[in-house]
């Protein structure tokens, strides 16, 4: 892909059409790691009202990796809470090349936004980061049933011995899905030894 090419797409992600939009996030997608400096407009795209052009703009920031990690971090502050959520997806496809933002991931599992709650435990998970571990015990109390599955999975994912007591007191929930998924993580755990 050639220099000029990349800026047509990034020109193009920022079109009136969302066809237009939707097509050009996919072509940066493909690209992969070669469309970094893309990765401004991808960002700006993650507000877009059309659906499939946040979303791919989303993936097209995971494809481009390591690089886009800054300004996703950047992007998990924004007062949009569709921005924030949008966010959280790529990081946890990056996986540990995001380590960088586990803190703000910390930091959104406080978020009035119930979404951007369950997407910052399952990124956490995602990254495996075993500073998340207090953050995410602690998220084994939230209020929504969703955000309790995803800490108890990523508990499950990066969590040791130390997190046996949080995930069996789980295992009492009153949503039945929350005690599953605290059976998976102890299991996973179980397993890692």
């Amino acid at each position: 892909m050639t220099q000029s090419e990349i800026q047509e797409y990034i020109k193009a992600v920022k079109q009136h059409n969302p066809y237009v939009r939707h097509r050009a996030a996919i072509a940066l997608w493909e690209m992969g790691t070669e469309a970094k400096e893309a990765v401004p407009a991808l960002v700006n795209a993650l507000k877009d009202k059309h659906y499939d052009v946040c979303s791919r703009a989303a993936k097209a920031l995971e494809a481009i990796g390591k690089a886009a990690v800054p300004a996703l971090m950047e992007a998990l502050k924004n007062k949009d809470s569709q921005v924030r959520v949008m966010a959280a997806v790529p990081l946890g496809e990056i996986g540990g090349g995001a380590k960088a933002a586990v803190s703000d991931l910390v930091k959104a599992l406080k978020d009035r936004d119930t979404e951007l709650r369950q997407y910052a435990a399952d990124t956490l998970g995602m990254i495996g980061s075993r500073t998340a571990v207090p953050a995410l015990i602690e998220a084994l109390n939230d209020k929504d049933e969703d955000v309790r599955k995803a800490a108890a999975e990523a508990l499950g994912e990066v969590g040791d011995e130390e997190v046996v007591s949080a995930l069996t007191k789980a295992l009492r929930d009153t949503d039945k899905f929350v005690r599953e998924y605290a059976t998976e993580a102890l299991k996973k755990i179980k397993g890692k030894k």
